[in-house]
């Protein structure tokens, strides 16, 4: 667990000081599957691990942004709770006015699968599909 502390923290590092959404406070969902994608493996757990530890050297930092990042952690339990989680999340609004949410899927095929068809599907979190015509 304390490996997902630490890609936690990384990962709110990270975005703190990334350009993205630079006007904004953010929200940052996590949803966490510990026993998938590279989670399962040491090695690519570690890769992940020292390139989000890299990110911040790579590309200069902008000047303070002076926004708030939050992040919450979710986990998931079982195959197909990703969609609750994300039922919760359309219901829910912590992020305020002037703030951004953002959904990150920390998992295998299975979980990002599941949140993006919950996310893009009838009555999904993104809204209608594509116009007709």
């Amino acid at each position: 667990m304390r490996e997902f502390a630490l890609f936690r923290d990384l990962l709110t590092a990270w975005l703190a000081q990334s350009s993205l959404f630079p006007d904004r406070n953010l929200h940052i969902d996590l949803i966490l599957n510990p026993g998938a994608g590279a989670f399962r493996h040491r090695g690519q757990r570690r890769a992940l691990l020292t390139a989000l530890a890299d990110a911040p050297h790579r590309v200069p930092a902008p000047a303070s942004l002076g926004r708030e990042v939050r992040v919450t952690t979710w986990t998931t339990d079982y195959p197909g709770h990703e969609k609750l989680l994300l039922a919760h999340l359309q219901t829910a609004d912590p992020v305020g006015s002037g703030g951004q949410r953002l959904v990150v899927i920390a998992g295998g095929d299975g979980t990002s699968r599941g949140v993006l068809i919950s996310a893009l599907g009838p009555g999904g979190a993104v809204g209608p599909g594509p116009a007709n015509g």
